[in-house]
């Protein structure tokens, strides 16, 4: 199932209902109609991005530099919005403050595997 989603996924991004219904188009009953959960489970970000990444030029989707340069863009407004929001939420709130801090250092592990990803490929 995974690899029939990444190969919709290479072409363009899709919600699982849109994935869904493009699988049963192409494979009608011959193939068991996946369910929703089939779609959304164990598929993450990262997994997705560097398929894609790996994938790229034999798909001829993008180059692995603009696929990375991209991710890259996203995460770092991702960061911003999170930098912003941590000025403004009350200090005495430490889940808050510990979730934000908790997804800041996420997208900086990213950002440094995005920078490990264009020096082992580009």
């Amino acid at each position: 199932m995974r690899l029939a989603l990444l190969a919709l996924l290479a072409k363009e991004p899709a919600h699982g209902y849109e994935l869904k219904q493009a699988l049963e188009q192409t494979f009608g009953r011959a193939y068991p109609a996946p369910n929703i959960g089939q779609i959304y489970d164990g598929v993450h970000v990262r997994d997705q991005f560097f398929m894609k990444l790996a994938l790229a030029p034999l798909a001829g989707a993008a180059d692995r530099m603009t696929l990375i340069n991209k991710q890259r863009r996203h995460c770092l407004n991702l960061m911003r919005g999170l930098s912003s929001l941590a000025t403004t939420t009350d200090k005495e709130n430490r889940i808050a403050r510990l979730l934000i801090e908790g997804a800041m250092l996420h997208l900086q592990a990213d950002l440094d595997w995005l920078e490990r990803c264009q020096e082992e490929l580009i």
